[in-house]
């Protein structure tokens, strides 16, 4: 059909439209589903001997004498579709081993055994300042969400190779 006929014809533009949304959201669908049930499946690995609770202050001092950070958020962005965590250098080398790219971070839920980790299908991980970790800088570390399973309120661990942190409460 050359590209004349194709002006005479809208319903056809319009069913080609239609067939490829379709198929967008279909893949979307699809996507989301597999990467929540492989999430859901996945086996944790064992956690450290020393956890830490976000809803406890003394706690929240442990992390930045031992580690050098000092935890900002964990928040929903992007619509929902993503967890946005961000902490603060206090001390560069104590926070250089959380920065460390062997480290690899995840958000688990303990209730369903369901665990997110930051992204990394094109874009890579969405983590920043590698293994330089400047003091005073705020740093962000994205986590994939999908089919939104994480809502606000919700009580997650914070994994990061040593560093477990419970019940951080999503904004």
């Amino acid at each position: 059909m050359s590209p004349a006929n194709l002006k005479n014809r809208p319903g056809v533009i319009t069913n080609l439209a239609k067939s490829y949304l379709l198929l967008l959201l279909l893949g979307f669908v699809l996507f989301n589903s597999a990467v929540l049930s492989a999430n859901a499946t996945a086996p944790q690995p064992a956690l450290p001997e020393i956890r830490y609770s976000a809803e406890n202050v003394e706690h929240l001092k442990s992390i930045v004498d031992k580690f050098g950070v000092e935890i900002k958020s964990l928040r929903l962005t992007a619509v929902g579709y993503m967890l946005d965590f961000r902490h603060k250098v206090v001390d560069a080398k104590k926070a250089a081993y959380l920065h460390s790219y062997k480290i690899k971070p995840y958000v688990w839920d303990p209730n369903d055994n369901v665990s997110v980790v930051p992204p990394s299908t094109k874009v890579g991980t969405l983590r920043q300042g590698k293994d330089n970790a400047r003091e005073g800088n705020i740093y962000t570390t994205m986590f994939a969400n999908p089919g939104r399973r994480f809502k606000r309120g919700d009580k997650v661990t914070l994994v990061i190779g040593d560093l477990v942190i419970e019940d951080m409460k999503i904004e």
